[in-house]
């Protein structure tokens, strides 16, 4: 290729589309350089003496599976310095056994090489990334929708970790501090003696009312914490205990049962 940013809609036609193998090996030789690499998520073709003939072979494996394939480019982004191409592409494909066929989407990545004798460009290294639904109707459409559950579940097995995490998180830090040397026992407190009997203030309290939806003289509890560690401690569990709510409660509800008023007294 001369310029590969402006063939290359070209050469992909007749790579993913070419239903005759003489039209085919010509392209692969054409374009392709005599060691380059192939990597998908199906196959692997190490740089090699042979390897421009192995990946031909994949591409015939290709078009004796596939009744018909068809590739658009949506997108494509070439870096002339670095020689590397990215490319956006939509394709179809039908396997002879199955009747199902369904479009997915892959980005490739080309790395090209000039040749010094007739400076051409050919392709060095060529990778496919499929998205995991978009892999599975390239080779059985029907399990789309379980990838797309699976998917599902585990970005809730990740949100569900995360906020334990916090929780977890926060009872840690009230139980234990930040871990400084003092805590730790590493190290002592000096406390100087008050001069005056003015120099002693108490510590702050903190007043907490627990406020329920059903408005009941007993169901509005309030009492005082004096620890700033219990403090904690409380609004950890009073967290853990509304994200567990939030998960029971149903989806069209948007009020929490309880909510916690918070008051600091000197």
């Amino acid at each position: 290729m001369q310029e590969p940013e402006r063939e290359f809609p070209r050469v992909l036609s007749l790579l993913t589309s070419s239903q005759s193998p003489d039209l085919l090996h010509q392209a692969v030789h054409r374009f392709y350089h005599s060691d380059a690499s192939l990597s998908h998520p199906l196959c692997l073709v190490q740089p090699g003496s042979q390897s421009r003939d192995r990946i031909e072979r994949v591409y015939q494996c290709y078009r004796i599976l596939g009744l018909r394939t068809e590739a658009r480019l949506n997108a494509m982004f070439y870096d002339k310095e670095g020689r590397v191409l990215f490319s956006d592409v939509t394709q179809t494909f039908a396997p002879r056994p199955s009747l199902f066929k369904a479009p997915f989407r892959l980005i490739a990545r080309l790395v090209f090489e000039e040749n010094e004798s007739d400076g051409l460009f050919y392709i060095k290294e060529h990778e496919d990334w499929f998205h995991p639904m978009d892999l599975s109707n390239f080779l059985l459409p029907p399990l789309t929708p379980i990838v797309r559950l699976l998917l599902l579940v585990f970005t809730a097995i990740e949100n569900a970790c995360a906020r334990a995490y916090l929780s977890l998180s926060l009872l840690r830090l009230a139980l234990f501090g930040q871990g400084s040397n003092v805590q730790r026992g590493l190290a002592r407190v000096r406390r100087s003696t008050p001069t005056s009997s003015n120099s002693h203030y108490p510590s702050p309290a903190v007043q907490f009312t627990v406020c329920s939806l059903v408005h009941r003289p007993w169901s509005n509890p309030r009492f005082t914490i004096h620890s700033p560690q219990s403090a904690i401690v409380f609004l950890a569990v009073i967290h853990i205990c509304h994200q567990c709510i939030r998960i029971l409660q149903a989806p069209s509800s948007t009020h929490s049962c309880f909510h916690v008023q918070v008051q600091f007294k000197l």
